[in-house]
């Protein structure tokens, strides 16, 4: 009886542990991201950021994504013990359990920007309007309706609130009145109130300040634009502006030092435990604790990843005016080039240089494999796309762009497609063969390395990215997926009803992300699944196959990757090192429409599984890739061939063994 619970504990530990290894991992180094308010709350420190609220609780040194049940960026958090209010891009959310769990309260589908809980009533600004509840957001009253509110802030009962044409207002009476205390044609941004004194930061006037509670005011010596947030500690005042960095008086307001963080654009700041926070606009939030002197970036993954290339052993990754980033262990973990804040939107290799297409500052180029990197002759359009095939490299570019071909490495562009009413938003090239996937009119295609276009017969859809694998290519576009197996000269559709926003393939794998999932094959196109799992609920901007692993970039959520064993069903079922190579005979024989292969590998070695038919054609690749030693199960699903005799094969090194199988449906 014990051997019996001993055996079934064993198969269970077994299980539980492969399933959680079959997971989507998150990569490590990709940090940055639009973040806004931090609060502190009883289970530690909550940022507001683009995709949600992340938590904290060592001060900021480690920030975790707090799941939520929405999706959207979050302005403004309020904390009443368990109770949060967030100000999100469409509406106002209600959780009574530190965040876990949230329901909407109000402002259906309309932006909620900042929210304040003052005395019994709930305060927020929502569509150029200022809101109160007295009935914890049941229903809603205006209170502030003849300006445009700005920003909030409460001395006890007292409130003030800025507009962004008319000054500052004051309420005694929780809203129901107001008078003008500020009565300027500045555009009010932000204030902050401290003992008597109260700061207002302007968009083109820099700094005011008051001395007595807003009877007088004066203008700092700090002229700045773009003042968004204030915080204090002590006798400091911290001041962030969206168009500059930090500043910090030490004599109530009337002069500034500039602390670092330059052109980081920074939209909140926070003081705790002698740890100063800035959140800003794209790069995460960082802190100091000595004033500016030294800042560390204590990421948060709110960033999206709008490129990838894997060259020589690297893989690369551009990010939405992040910059770009490498990694040499197949995505695990990035390391920032020196293109350090461009917004990298398409790469290409050739031979041994890499092009990066940005948004606003050209094609930059690196001999080196992105060690260094500098910019060449081409600038002033958005690069949306680059392809390379041997010394022909073709880019495509914005509105008023079109297709530009350089032959000696970015010396000289010479335009090959002029099109005033096209974006290009996708390339991809073999041999002499250039295709380009354009906003409004599909597909075009070059047979002479791109110095000649002429439009294929996919000539109406969004074609957003472009892959090839041996004779086909894959289209991913607005309305799903399409391949053509004759060089482009016609096309099929092979899935459905999905916005494609990247696609990558790899021998027989095909791996796309859409807005709403992962999709993988394994038999170029024939059958699809859905691998969304536990990935994070968002959008799947970028996708890539390389050295047996699939990354997919998540919008708003980093990189994050998985071996394509597991994508595609490959199940290492033991570790232990066999004494030898099998290929055991499958299960079910025969079968209809699913059967299992298991193989023993003994060394370290490149191993392919395929399948194919009594005419000798290959007709699927299970395996293709490098493995470890141990034993291995895949599962080959017959449902799209006929009844009859099949063989598998297996490779690894100098190994190889066939077996017979029988399909009868």
């Amino acid at each position: 009886m014990k051997k019996l619970i001993f055996t079934f504990l064993f198969v269970l530990l077994f299980f539980l542990q492969n399933k959680s290894i079959c997971q989507w991992i998150e990569s490590n180094g990709l940090v940055g991201g639009l973040t806004s308010n931090i609060t502190n709350t009883d289970i530690g420190l909550v940022l507001c950021s683009a995709n949600g609220l992340y938590r904290s609780t060592n001060n900021g040194n480690n920030w975790t994504f707090l799941n939520n049940n929405y999706n959207s960026s979050v302005s403004d958090l309020i904390v009443l013990g368990p109770v949060f209010y967030a100000s999100l891009g469409f509406g106002l959310y209600k959780s009574t359990d530190y965040g876990s769990n949230w329901w909407q309260i109000g402002f259906i589908n309309r932006t909620c920007h900042q929210t304040k809980k003052i005395g019994n009533y709930i305060f927020t600004i929502s569509d150029d309007q200022l809101y109160r509840s007295s009935n914890e957001g049941q229903n809603w009253i205006t209170v502030f309706n003849s300006n445009i509110p700005a920003s909030l802030e409460t001395d006890g009962s007292v409130i003030f609130a800025s507009a962004f044409y008319s000054g500052i207002y004051k309420s005694t009476d929780y809203g129901d009145s107001w008078i003008n205390i500020f009565p300027s044609i500045s555009s009010v941004r932000t204030i902050k109130v401290k003992d008597n004194y109260i700061f207002a930061g302007t968009k083109y006037d820099g700094i005011f300040y008051s001395s007595n509670n807003g009877q007088n005011w004066n203008q700092s010596s700090l002229d700045t634009f773009n003042i968004t947030c204030f915080t204090f500690s002590g006798n400091n005042i911290y001041a962030g502006s969206t168009s500059n960095e930090v500043y910090m008086s030490t004599n109530n307001g009337i002069n500034w030092i500039n602390i670092g963080l330059n052109n980081k654009g920074i939209h909140s700041l926070f003081y705790k435990d002698s740890i100063l926070f800035a959140g800003t606009g794209l790069y995460g939030i960082w802190s100091t604790t000595n004033n500016g002197v030294n800042w560390f970036n204590k990421g948060i993954d709110a960033v999206s990843v709008t490129s990838m290339l894997k060259s020589d052993g690297k893989l690369f990754a551009g990010l939405y005016i992040g910059g770009l980033y490498f990694s040499t262990d197949n995505g695990s973990n990035w390391t920032l080039t020196e293109l350090r804040n461009n917004y990298i939107i398409s790469m290409s290799k050739s031979g041994n240089n890499i092009f990066a297409g940005t948004g606003f500052d050209g094609v930059f180029l690196s001999t080196n494999n992105g060690v260094n990197w500098s910019p060449t002759t081409f600038s002033g359009n958005t690069v949306y796309s680059i392809a390379s095939s041997g010394s022909y490299t073709c880019l495509g570019t914005d509105y008023n762009g079109g297709i530009y071909l350089t032959t000696n490495n970015g010396l000289n562009w010479t335009k090959t497609l002029d099109s005033a009413n096209l974006r290009f938003y996708s390339l991809n090239a073999s041999g002499n063969r250039f295709y380009a996937g354009t906003d409004t009119r599909g597909i075009f295609m070059s047979t002479n390395n791109g110095y000649n276009w002429y439009q294929t017969s996919l000539n109406d859809k969004e074609v957003k990215s472009i892959a090839i694998s041996a004779s086909y290519i894959f289209a991913g576009a607005n309305d799903g997926i399409y391949r053509s197996s004759n060089y482009g000269t016609n096309w099929s559709k092979i899935y459905n009803n999905y916005f494609v926003n990247s696609i990558d393939a790899l021998d027989s794998v095909v791996l796309a992300g859409s807005y709403n999932g992962v999709y993988v094959s394994k038999n170029l196109g024939l059958t699809w699944k859905n691998k969304l799992d536990n990935l994070p609920n968002s959008s799947f901007c970028q996708v890539l196959l390389s050295n047996g692993f699939g990354l997919i970039g998540v919008n708003l959520r980093s990189i994050w990757r998985r071996p394509i064993s597991e994508l595609v069903g490959i199940l290492q079922i033991e570790t232990g090192i066999p004494y030898k190579y099998s290929l055991s005979q499958n299960y079910p024989n025969p079968f209809n429409p699913s059967t299992n292969i298991r193989y023993q590998i003994k060394n370290n070695e490149f191993v392919k599984l395929f399948i194919y038919d009594i005419l000798g054609k290959e007709i699927e690749t299970l395996v293709n890739e490098k493995q470890n030693p141990g034993t291995y199960e895949v599962t080959f699903n017959g449902a799209e061939y006929p009844s009859g005799v099949y063989f598998y094969k297996l490779t690894a090194g100098d190994y190889s063994e066939t077996k017979k199988m029988i399909l009868i449906k």
